[in-house]
């Protein structure tokens, strides 16, 4: 005999525990029956990616801080590191621009957090909702199929499992979801995803600067890619290095010595000589956007409805949007079990739109921008810096546009 909840949610990383926070703390939603199904075991957590520990900094805008506040996930100002300043500028070019929080009478642009920080501190947010019975978590529970029944879905976990009828089906494992890839089989096609691979790897690692950083991050763009240079808390800043997937590899796998030398070559010396390197993590790189992001009782959110390039550091902020947003649909929706809810899912797809496009576009059009390395696009690039520089308004608009506070 099957089970039935009222709300599944797919995922147990950082967009699918902030989606479990924001609808067991809901007045509304945490009267329901809400289960949240994990792949992973719970005794080995949440794995590593290629190449051993994660070194990843999130760069948390103030939107994202304030969400996450907001569902009581305590951050330690300690160990998330002002970002006061934004240094962009292209290697080999001329200008730059500058934009300093202060001058948009603001104390910081965001904060820089350990991702594995970030995590544990969900970790314990989501536990006290399972001690307060407001939520229940399943681990090692990979979804293998779906199928919608008239007022619900039904979910298998293999065949040992018996299967799970759920109201609504939250899709929130990420790039490679298992739910939008059923989903697409159960409408009799593939994967319904429109996807670019950039043919390009992120180099993620820390380093240590000689000169202080002040809390300014730093965007470089280079020929082969754009680097950004987070500022972390001490003299440590945290590097995300966009490389093409051969030269990643090449860089992931060097000596020490000859790893820092061509970095410090693309970047530069405006932190002085960097050295004591961490672990370097490689992460391939692709844009991926789900053709449905609803389907009769299934919603997609973070990187299983779209995943995007790391240039301007969007992902998980334009993750956590979705989970904010699709929590507040829910809780003024009627009953789960009823037709109405088809029409709440669509309310918030078609609220999520305008937001996702600005942000893959502003992802999108940032990198076309800086690849085109010919003479005449490098000076037209370097007099939109220099103008840009000058024009309060137009930097108070990029700034605000990081601050993350959209519909």
């Amino acid at each position: 005999m099957s089970e039935h909840i009222d709300i599944a949610i797919i995922g147990g990383g950082l967009v699918g525990a902030s989606i479990a926070l924001a609808l067991s703390q809901n007045e509304r939603t945490r009267a329901t029956r809400i289960v949240q199904f994990e792949a992973q075991d719970f005794a080995s957590g949440h794995a590593a990616p290629a190449g051993g520990k994660d070194e990843r900094h999130l760069a948390l805008n103030a939107c994202s801080w304030q969400s996450l506040q907001s569902l009581g996930v305590h951050l330690a100002p300690e160990r998330c590191r002002a970002i006061e300043a934004v240094h962009i500028s292209t290697r080999g070019d001329f200008g730059r621009v500058l934009l300093r929080a202060r001058e948009h009478q603001l104390r910081e642009f965001g904060r820089l957090v350990p991702a594995s920080y970030l995590r544990e501190q969900l970790e314990l947010a989501q536990q006290a909702q399972v001690d307060r019975g407001h939520l229940v978590r399943r681990f090692a529970q990979r979804l293998t199929a779906l199928q919608a029944t008239g007022n619900a879905v039904q979910l298998h976990f293999g065949a040992d499992e018996p299967p799970v009828q759920a109201s609504l089906v939250i899709g929130a494992d990420g790039t490679e979801s298992s739910v939008r890839k059923l989903m697409g089989a159960q409408l009799g096609g593939a994967d319904p995803v429109q996807r670019l691979d950039y043919q390009a790897s992120a180099l993620s690692f820390n380093v240590s600067a000689e000169i202080p950083h002040l809390g300014c991050a730093f965007e470089r763009f280079t020929e082969t890619g754009p680097i950004a240079v987070l500022p972390l808390p001490g003299q440590r800043v945290g590097v995300v290095w966009t490389l093409p997937t051969a030269l990643a590899q090449a860089q992931a796998g060097a000596s020490e010595a000859e790893f820092l030398q061509e970095f410090q070559s693309a970047f530069g010396y405006r932190l002085g000589r960097l050295t004591q390197p961490g672990a370097r993590t490689l992460w391939p790189l692709q844009r991926l956007r789900a053709e449905m992001d609803v389907s009769d009782r299934i919603v997609l959110i973070g990187n299983a409805a779209q995943t995007i390039h790391p240039l301007g550091a969007q992902g998980f902020n334009l993750g956590l949007r979705d989970a904010v947003a699709l929590a507040r649909v829910l809780a003024e929706a009627p009953d789960f079990a009823t037709a109405e809810l088809s029409q709440t899912l669509a309310q918030f797809s078609q609220s999520r739109k305008a937001d996702r496009a600005q942000t893959l576009q502003f992802s999108d059009q940032g990198l076309v921008a800086t690849q085109n390395t010919t003479p005449l696009a490098r000076i037209a690039r370097s007099l939109a810096f220099t103008a840009l520089e000058t024009m309060p308004l137009l930097k108070h608009s990029l700034s605000r546009f990081g601050l993350g506070f959209k519909r």
